[in-house]
């Protein structure tokens, strides 16, 4: 893992201790009710997954969109807040559509995402969890497709999150995505 994970998955991991979510599923509502956020769930318009208003302390997410996607979601706005609240002063809101990475590559706001979601994938695929979950199910093999989609499924995340997860962890060999 290079510096970049590393750095987002310590304050991800630091997040889960003091907040005491150390099992899986990892329990978002506890993450969040732990910094003080409300979570509601709302129908918004297909292209937006979710916001954080930083002042109101509150996450919206998209209701039209699968539970992982809110997941992951959840996850990435609860990021936003620990990496990013006392960053954007400008319109303290962070507005999320489901593509992430068709904005300009040099700006703020795509560090930003790219931070989110680095940060959603160490908050609810935590790499002790992983390392745990592998030691007790040494008969997933997360060489086989069914083997990242059953682990996939313990972690409530999408498969391609699981895999994508694994590999940037070391657990997977990588490949051209």
């Amino acid at each position: 893992m290079n510096a970049f994970y590393e750095k987002i998955d310590r304050v991800a991991h630091k997040l889960l201790e003091q907040s005491q979510v150390l099992a899986l599923p990892v329990n978002l509502k506890a993450v969040a009710d732990f910094l003080g956020l409300t979570v509601l769930t709302k129908p918004l318009e297909e292209e937006y997954s979710g916001f954080l208003a930083v002042a109101e302390k509150t996450i919206v997410i998209n209701s039209h969109h699968s539970p992982v996607r809110r997941r992951f979601t959840t996850a990435h706005e609860i990021g936003h807040y620990q990496l990013h609240r006392r960053k954007k002063t400008d319109s303290p809101v962070f507005i999320d559509q489901t593509v992430y990475f068709r904005r300009a590559s040099g700006d703020d706001s795509h560090r930003w995402e790219m931070e989110a979601n680095a940060f959603a994938a160490g908050l609810l695929m935590p790499e002790f969890l992983l390392e745990e979950y592998l030691e007790k199910h040494s008969d997933v093999d997360i060489g086989q497709t069914s083997g990242i989609k059953q682990m996939a499924e313990e972690f409530e995340v999408s498969r391609p999150a699981m895999e994508y997860r694994l590999r940037n962890l070391g657990f997977l060999l990588p490949t051209s995505f």
